[in-house]
């Protein structure tokens, strides 16, 4: 998930606006970082209803190899020709996600979000939430340009806080989760000093069970002053992933309220404040203002419903 609300899906009506096909591939510069597989290592599949998967690339170390070429055409088939875009992608993406987090990401997936309304996802591979899969839309990132107001490096950001915080190394997804002790989500039980864990007893203990009989609608404006967006306000794990968001693009707040406590508090984790460093120093930074109104309905509806709007086609995606 401010003046921009970034991946948050109000945007998604410029894009059923503003829908073109895609412009001229030799604009950019196909970057010999995209390896191509022989054509044994390369399948073809067709393309699932409301998910617009493009193209699937695996991690061949730094360079992406293509792994999955999906039957698409029209302005679909103009996107997954265009490898200078996938490729422009996925150097931001190297701009935000450091070397050392980058190990999780094994899959990146191009797709077109104009189906499924939503701008990014991630996806994990494997029930031990080690390897991830990261769904970036690439007609929202095009959208009067690449990354046009700094738009789709929210989304990015946002995604990646989901992989920092739901990996192996937060989450137990061994134990039963009627054993569970500590916030307990669908990935499994987090530790006791799991970012989430710790994130979830300072600021949404006290106001869960609220957050579960209330209409998200009401909860949000009864606690605004807690969230830096409408969207953080849906669950702890979105909670977190936008307020991540917040901390990285904006300079230190002075914790007035508690969304901007909640921004300090990540201060405190020297993981986190080098991961800021690392895509500060990259040049990726903006002044965001936290939202003091609710977004568009569009937006609302499509996060209210009991299976998730998908991206990816696998049963856990986060938005």
């Amino acid at each position: 998930m401010k003046t921009m609300k970034f991946y948050n899906l109000f945007l998604i009506i410029t894009l059923i606006t503003f829908f073109t096909a895609c412009t001229k591939d030799d604009e950019i510069n196909v970057d010999e970082e995209i390896s191509e597989s022989t054509d044994s290592n390369v399948k073809t599949e067709d393309q699932t209803d409301l998910n617009g998967q493009i193209l699937l690339y695996k991690m061949n170390g730094e360079k992406l190899e293509k792994k999955i070429i999906y039957n698409v055409k029209g302005e679909d088939l103009a996107f997954q020709k265009a490898t200078g875009k996938h490729q422009e992608i996925w150097n931001l993406v190297k701009k935000i996600i450091p070397p050392t987090e980058r190990k999780n990401i094994a899959e990146l997936l191009i797709f077109r979000g104009k189906y499924a309304l939503v701008t990014g996802s991630v996806i994990e591979l494997k029930p031990d939430l080690k390897e991830w899969k990261l769904c970036l839309a690439i007609d929202f990132a095009y959208i009067d340009g690449f990354n046009s107001g700094g738009t789709f490096q929210g989304t990015i950001i946002h995604e990646f806080a989901h992989v920092l915080s739901l990996n192996d190394t937060q989450i137990d997804t061994d134990i039963n989760w009627q054993k569970c002790k500590t916030y307990n989500i669908m990935e499994g039980c987090t530790y006791e000093n799991s970012y989430l864990n710790k994130f979830y007893s300072a600021y949404w203990k006290s106001i869960d069970k609220e957050s579960r009989e209330m209409k998200l609608d009401d909860f949000y404006e009864k606690y605004k002053d807690r969230f830096v967006s409408y969207y953080a306000s849906s669950s702890p794990e979105e909670d977190f992933a936008d307020t991540f968001m917040y901390f990285v693009l904006n300079d230190k707040p002075k914790g007035k309220t508690i969304a901007e406590k909640k921004i300090l508090s990540f201060y405190k984790s020297k993981q986190l404040t080098s991961i800021r460093d690392y895509i500060r120093k990259n040049g990726i930074k903006q002044k965001i203002e936290i939202e003091g109104a609710k977004q568009s309905i569009i937006q609302k509806n499509s996060h209210k419903t009991t299976t998730p709007i998908n991206t990816c086609s696998f049963h856990k995606t986060r938005h």
